[in-house]
């Protein structure tokens, strides 16, 4: 144990190594190689170690400054100094009108000034705490990128950054008499753009790839695409076709963009934008999705032939390459020869309305209405005392709505929504909301054409005034979709005999034939066929009990 504390000591003093790893280290060698198993379980904690360490090296080496003011005007030498004893402090003095400090070896100036390409990029993670960032400067040479420059600035500001590229740009002069920088790599930082394209029009400046990646990607998260992203393969790879535009030549990157706009996914929903009757989704910079006005309505109904030609023409265009839509439709498939489109492929009210519409609408309501109100509600809906066959509990507020569940969301708009959300909502948003409801209602389970006439009727109102209500936003597929409840409905029954609630329920008894997730319905199929072989229940069937009445007649007469 006296050893390690030693060697711990030694080491905190003479190596610049971070803490953490001194520690870790000695102490998992000292474990490994330990033979006498008891004195382990007396050995101090890491916490402990790395205290012990912590402080032998602040006796050895200077207090961290806590700001910039504290920073000495002249940084002691052994700091300044390569581990060959040459001078790495090229700059202390002011950056932007800050305090700044450039760090780099003659060597390493020497060297940049004799490279085409320079690489930029600053760095927040591992910069001393009293500077905002490091900002590097690596000069790349026939496949390898070297770094050269470390700098500690105060702030990201142009004037920083011109004050930066100067001082470097002078020095470079200065020791080497010459430049021989033509292109320089950022990370699409624009007061670094701005400085290059003022004061040095001869560089010219790229971006980064990884940083242009890394930002689509980011923006493409926040069109709530991430789930598409990871399960369909046409949206991944529409979403790097896009992103390579960028290497083309500037006079093909117009016909490559235009491409991309006809074959796009337009958010997955455009694909299978009109099952019932024509509609084309139109996109809103806005609000950054698809959305389809009622106005842009066309009630020209689609026919299994008109799928068809839909399907060949798809074919026809993709050439067996990527698959092209036309109007929402990839290919041929061999549902096509099973099923009736669009008459047989019906809209689960599950998860249209109560995964989908429901939880939108109560989410802007409750921008609208004051956490007062919220509360009650909340309140309210905890408070509900339900018949022993519907098994529902609230126990998530209105304002995580998108935690509840479809049972939730069905009890919500089918019976408790109207009375509870009663003088609570504005009268607007309450009355619109009653229509919606009473429509739902009549389709879940109509008694009679009237009913379905009269639900029909209310959806299309309320699909024609929510623009109004709330804003376009919401005209998106899923409440186009609601237009056709009506026609769904009379073919094939009220959407409570037509949902996916019963599957749901035995979800549970589904999955239990599966394991991982490798060749799911395979397994699903074979355990199925397994049980119908060896679980056979032989039976009989039971003897006509019923009176014939024409015979009795007979015998009566």
């Amino acid at each position: 144990m006296l050893e390690l504390r030693h060697k711990l000591k030694q080491e905190a003093q003479t190596t610049s190594a971070p803490i953490d790893r001194i520690v870790e280290i000695s102490y998992s060698h000292m474990i490994t190689t330990q033979t006498i198993t008891d004195s382990i379980v007396k050995f101090p904690t890491l916490k402990t170690l790395k205290n012990t360490v912590s402080k032998q090296r602040r006796q050895t080496r200077p207090p961290l400054p806590k700001s910039i003011q504290d920073l000495p005007a002249q940084l002691p030498i052994l700091y300044t100094l390569t581990k060959k004893n040459s001078n790495f402090l090229l700059f202390n003095g002011s950056l932007g009108g800050k305090r700044g400090l450039i760090f780099a070896s003659i060597d390493d100036i020497k060297y940049l000034a004799y490279q085409k390409f320079w690489y930029a990029d600053g760095t927040f993670y591992t910069s001393p705490s009293i500077f905002y960032q490091i900002y590097s400067i690596h000069a790349f040479d026939e496949g390898l990128s070297t770094p050269c420059v470390y700098a500690l600035l105060a702030d990201k500001s142009e004037e920083t950054y011109y004050d930066l590229f100067s001082t470097l740009i002078k020095n470079i002069i200065e020791i080497s008499n010459m430049i021989k920088l033509e292109y320089i790599t950022i990370d699409f930082e624009v007061a670094v753009k701005n400085v290059f394209y003022k004061h040095y029009p001869h560089i010219q400046v790229k971006g980064c790839l990884f940083h242009y990646g890394k930002a689509l990607v980011q923006n493409f998260m926040k069109l709530n695409l991430k789930t598409p992203f990871q399960e369909d393969e046409f949206s991944r790879n529409w979403f790097r076709s896009f992103a390579a535009i960028a290497l083309l030549p500037e006079t093909d990157m117009e016909e490559a963009s235009q491409y991309l706009r006809t074959t796009k996914p337009c958010l997955l929903l455009h694909l299978i934008a009109s099952y019932y009757s024509v509609i084309l989704g139109v996109w809103n910079p806005k609000y950054n999705k698809v959305v389809y006005p009622y106005s842009k309505n066309d009630y020209t109904a689609r026919t299994h032939e008109d799928y068809l030609k839909s399907a060949r023409e798809a074919v026809k265009k993709s050439k067996g390459r990527k698959q092209v839509a036309t109007d929402g439709i990839k290919g041929l498939s061999c549902l096509f020869k099973i099923f009736n489109y669009p008459c047989q492929i019906i809209f689960d009210y599950m998860h249209l309305v109560c995964l989908c519409h429901i939880p939108s609408v109560i989410h802007r309501w409750c921008q609208r209405i004051s956490k007062s109100s919220i509360q009650d509600v909340d309140q309210r809906l905890k408070q509900l005392r339900t018949p022993h066959n519907i098994k529902v509990v609230f126990l998530e507020s209105i304002q995580s709505v998108n935690l509840w569940k479809a049972k939730n969301s069905r009890l919500f708009v089918l019976y408790v929504g109207v009375p509870i959300m009663t003088n609570r909502l504005p009268t607007l948003l309450f009355s619109h909301f009653i229509i919606y409801s009473l429509a739902i209602k009549l389709l879940h389970t109509p008694q009679s054409e009237q009913d379905i006439l009269l639900g029909e009727r209310l959806l299309h109102y309320y699909c024609r005034t929510i623009a109004n209500i709330y804003d376009s936003s919401m005209e998106i597929f899923s409440l186009h979709a609601h237009i056709h409840l009506g026609h769904q409905v009379r073919l094939h029954g009220g959407l409570a005999h037509t949902s996916a609630f019963a599957f749901e329920s035995a979800i549970r008894y589904i999955k239990k034939s599966a394991h991982g997730s490798i060749n799911i319905a395979s397994q699903i199929a074979y355990w199925n066929n397994l049980r119908c072989t060896t679980q056979l229940k032989k039976f009989n069937l039971a003897e006509t009990s019923l009176i014939d009445v024409r015979e009795e007649s007979k015998k009566h007469w």
